[in-house]
Parts: C-alpha cells; structure tokens; sequence
C-alpha cells in the first residue's frame, strides 16, 4: 500500500482585511474622540472655572488646617461695660446746617439730574467713546450704563482693579446730589450654575450689590441706594452672537428725577427748662409682639405645614 499525499492547504492571500478593518476602526474612533474634546460648553467650562477660583483665591478660615487642643476665644472680663457708639443725624434735603437752603453752588442739591449727566459725560468721556459707556437722560431719570467688559471677570462679581477708580470719580458726582441711586443688574441667557452662584439671577444681584458697595464706600450715602439684579430677563438685543451676549452683560446706575430718600423722623417731645430754654427728649417706642394663634395638635398626629402638598412621609 503506497503513503497518502499530504495535502497542500490553500494559502489565504485576503488576510491583509482583517488588519484593514482593525486599524480603520481604531482611526474612526481616534477621530471620534478628537471632536468630542474639540467642542466645549462655554456654560460647563465657566462653572469649572469659577470652581477652580474659589477654591484656589478663598482666604484661610482658620491659623492652621488642623485645631490642636482647645479652641482659643477672646477673653472677656465680667466688668467690661458695652462701647457706646455716636447716634448720627441726618440733615434734611435741601438745607445746610445754619438752616438756609443750598445755593447752586453747595452740595446736596436736589433734582440737579442735568447737571449730573454733564458732569458724567465730562469725567467719563473717553469710555463713552469707546462704547463702554452710555448716558441716557429721559423724561424722570438718568441712566448711566457700564459693560460688564470694563467692571468684572467673566462669571464674577468681585470688581476688576481697574473699574473701581471710574467708579469712585462716578461717585463723587453722586454725592452731590440726594436723588435715590438704583443700580442694576444685568447678565446674558448663558446660564451658569456655581456653588456662589446657582443661576444668572444671583449673579446679577451680586455685580450690583458690589457696585452699591463701592459707592458706599466712595461716601454716598446708604439709605439712598438699592441693588436690583434683573438676570437674563431684560435683554438689549437678542443673545444670538457673542456680540450681542456682550452688549446685554451691563450695570446701569439709575436716578429717578424728583425721588428722594425718606425723612429720618424720630419721636421727640419738647420740654422746658427752669431756665425758659426748650430741651428736645427722646421718647422711648414700645414695640409689643403680635398675637400669634398656635394651632392644636392632637396626641399622635403630626402637624399640618402650610408649604407642604401632600400626605407626609414617615421615615
């Protein structure tokens, strides 16, 4: 009986596809992953980069990372008396100390809103040129307008170094006037959420309230100022290009024409000296407290909440 022939195997001239598909599927998700990074939500990127500040720019709570021992309190003496701090008066509007009222050339005058509005125009003028500022006068108020561009970082309300010698000459100009001070807020539809700031309305509260704190410190008086932040609700123009995103970020500092700070009354009662000389004495307010009703609870029932809806959940 004569050997069997091995047989010869076919050789496979197409294996090169299974290396072709391997690497072309490996490229395709290369590319896939490449354009997944190129785009970036301004919205994410802005919130991590806030994170990233206050994480970093935060000032220490506390001496050392770790309290060792007892906590240290400032000592207080069981004979310490209370400081007693000066009661200020208010002048009233339109009057000096020796009772006469303001000429045109004192301060404090009121309703001088044209006068404010040349004198902005005067010390703010390079601004206004270049379009960062804007000085509208209407029919009641004065509206000075700021781009956020020139006052804070993007996603802050801590004011740049450079705006707050513009606001503090803008405050000087206030002072010499009594009209109330509204400063607004206002941001664009981008929306933000941020452990300081969960959305644009906190934002915007906030970039006011700094501006009215400025100007408080400037020496403008407090009782006549108020901070409004309006969000992303009162747009210049549609939020539909960086430009106009740009435009709608602002503060604008109102003044109403003919609105005044209310008079500081204070409950005071004439009385004469032996003398013939007539003493002012405080009259002391007795504040007494509402009468609340409580409501009755049965034993075993829990107490019905006014917010809440619903059936409460047991644990």
């Amino acid at each position: 009986m004569g050997r069997r022939k091995r047989r010869v195997e076919h050789v496979n001239h197409e294996r090169w596809l299974i290396s072709y598909a391997d690497f072309i599927t490996l490229l395709f998700a290369f590319f896939v992953v490449m354009y997944s990074t190129s785009s970036v939500n301004e919205g994410k990127m802005r919130v991590l980069s806030d994170t990233m500040m206050a994480a970093f720019s935060n000032p220490a709570k506390s001496l050392s990372p770790i309290q060792i021992g007892e906590l240290l309190r400032s000592p207080q003496t069981s004979g310490s008396s209370p400081i007693s701090v000066p009661l200020l008066t208010a002048p009233k509007h339109g009057t000096t100390d020796s009772g006469e009222a303001d000429g045109a050339g004192g301060t404090g005058r009121k309703g001088d809103i044209d006068g404010v509005a040349s004198r902005v125009n005067e010390a703010l003028n390079t601004l206004i040129q270049r379009d960062l500022v804007n000085v509208r006068r209407g029919d009641n108020q004065l509206e000075v307008e700021f781009k956020s561009s020139i006052l804070y970082a993007s996603g802050r309300a801590r004011l740049d170094d450079a705006a707050i010698p513009v606001l503090t000459e803008f405050a000087g100009i206030l002072k010499d006037v009594e009209n109330l001070v509204r400063v607004e807020g206002f941001t664009d539809n981008i929306p933000i959420h941020s452990p300081r700031f969960p959305s644009n309305w906190e934002l915007s509260a906030a970039r006011a309230a700094s501006v009215v704190h400025l100007f408080m410190k400037a020496g403008v008086e407090p009782r006549r100022m108020s901070a409004v932040g309006y969000g992303e609700y009162r747009p210049l123009n549609p939020n539909n290009t960086p430009e106009q995103r740009a435009r709608n970020r602002r503060v604008v500092v109102v003044l109403p024409d003919g609105e005044y700070p209310p008079e500081v009354q204070s409950d005071v009662e004439p009385t004469q000296t032996q003398s013939g000389s007539i003493e002012t004495q405080s009259k002391p307010v007795e504040i007494l407290p509402a009468p609340v009703e409580l409501p009755v609870i049965e034993p075993g029932s829990e107490p019905e909440l006014p917010w809440a809806s619903g059936p409460s959940r047991k644990p």
